[in-house]
């Protein structure tokens, strides 16, 4: 039941037999069986005209204006959220202004559930608006929701509880990063400093747990860890407490780390990326190493670059862009030569950008394929 070559457009997330993502179009639903792209929602406000939502999401930049939609079991079903960067138009001679709208669509239907608008601060700068340079879902826990907005001025961070549909508290200066377990991990300006530190706050209600002068992008890390690559070196941090977990291969490494969680008991790490891999790490979910396969003169085996890590398995490239399966448990080859090296995995499929094997490794290939998924 797997599709041909090209014939869906790259989905951003994976749900069942469907798969969503989130652009010009709104937020749209692909059936993966048939290849039906189906009619995209949208917020209940205009999406911001300054917005370019067409524009691929590969990272975390200014050029990169919205996140990859997230699929969620809740309390009130499961759901695919996404966030949009929204204009709220003046009302008589109240003045509009900015924000976000966060909106749901039941899994099963695909059917829009519910909007919630977090409104935006103004700019500094009278009768003016902030840019938007980034807007996006960063997580659920249980019926809560996190979203994170950048914008030309500042960062913002909300949180929005799913069965209420009201915004339960926000947190300006603070660029949320990802949730581990009820902690949600952002990192916070001090704008009369000039200086970000990274900060833990409860998910419940926004309040501060620790703060650790350490800054990086975040990575989870095995059960309670997370991974902040820094512009020198990586720090690995109980995302609970705060507090340095040295144990870790990965604390105090050179910086340039990137991780994948496998959603079961393996988190496979690697430096470098494309055809400059350096090091591939697998961890367990206290942190302990189970295997490294390094690039070094002579050495028997060369780390593929990784593109998913899925339920006990790694897809990635060689260095000659050849798509290959490894154990992620022993980092054993498990498919030297696989038929392709999806980017999305679930239960059902593998998603693929077609293309070269560089425009594979890129992302720059617009389209996609469907394979179904093998054991």
């Amino acid at each position: 039941m797997g599709r041909g070559t090209g014939d869906i457009p790259i989905v951003e997330v994976l749900d069942g037999v469907h798969g969503w993502l989130l652009g010009a179009k709104g937020l749209v639903r692909v059936d993966l069986t048939t290849g039906e792209v189906h009619e995209g929602l949208f917020p209940d406000h205009a999406p911001s005209p300054e917005v370019d939502l067409d524009r691929v999401n590969t990272g975390f930049s200014t050029a990169d204006p919205t996140g990859p939609p997230v699929v969620a079991d809740t309390p009130v079903g499961r759901l695919a959220l996404a966030a949009f960067p929204i204009k709220i138009p003046d009302r008589g001679t109240s003045p509009g202004g900015i924000g976000v709208e966060l909106v749901a669509a039941d899994s099963s239907t695909g059917q829009k559930t519910q909007s919630t608008l977090i409104p935006l601060p103004g700019s500094q700068a009278p009768g003016a608006w902030p840019r938007f340079e980034y807007v996006g879902v960063i997580g659920v826990h249980g019926a809560t929701a996190v979203v994170t907005a950048h914008t030309s001025e500042y960062a913002f961070t909300a949180a929005v509880d799913l069965a209420s549909r009201r915004v339960l508290w926000t947190a300006p200066d603070r660029a949320g990063q990802m949730i581990v377990g009820d902690t949600v991990i952002v990192a916070a300006s001090d704008r009369s400093a000039g200086r970000w530190d990274t900060r833990g706050l409860s998910i419940a209600d926004g309040r501060q747990r620790w703060v650790s002068t350490s800054t990086g992008t975040a990575h989870r890390v095995g059960r309670d860890m997370l991974l902040l690559d820094g512009s020198s070196t990586s720090v690995v941090l109980n995302a609970t407490t705060g507090q340095p977990a040295p144990a870790v291969p990965l604390h105090g490494a050179r910086r340039g780390w990137s991780c994948f969680h496998d959603q079961r008991t393996v988190t496979v790490c690697q430096r470098g990326g494309g055809r400059s891999v350096e090091i591939l790490l697998g961890l367990d979910d206290s942190g302990t190493e189970l295997w490294r396969i390094v690039n070094q003169t002579g050495g028997r085996r060369v780390p593929p670059a990784v593109s998913a890590v899925w339920h006990g398995a790694i897809y990635g490239y060689t260095r000659d862009g050849v798509p290959v399966v490894l154990d992620a448990r022993t980092g054993a080859d498990r498919t030297p030569a696989a038929s392709i090296a999806p980017f999305l995995v679930n239960e059902y499929f593998g998603i693929a950008a077609v293309g070269s094997p560089m425009e594979r490794m890129s992302g720059a290939s617009g389209q996609a394929v469907a394979a179904p998924a093998t054991s």
